[in-house]
């Protein structure tokens, strides 16, 4: 069963929505395209890496020296599936 979320715009989402490398999607207010979406080596679960539209990111795709994908500097973000909302 699905916990009932708190934040605007989760209610619509599904967790079994597919979220592929090339998804659009929206996160934390921000849009961008999937660019990872996997284990990473510095927590545990899987996380979906992000190329924004804008730079608002953390990186360009390389975290703790490990590259999971290739973006412009400040463009990429590493999240939870959970923070990611699928566009259309």
């Amino acid at each position: 069963r699905r916990k009932a979320s708190r934040r605007p715009g989760r209610e619509n989402r599904d967790d079994n929505d597919a979220l592929d490398v090339g998804s659009r999607v929206e996160v934390r207010g921000d849009t961008g395209t999937v660019r990872f979406v996997g284990p990473v080596h510095y927590a545990k679960g899987d996380f979906v890496g992000v190329d924004l539209d804008l730079p608002r990111g953390k990186n360009d795709g390389t975290v703790k020296g490990v590259t999971y994908f290739r973006c412009k500097p400040k463009h990429g973000t590493m999240v939870k599936r959970p923070d990611c909302i699928l566009l259309d």
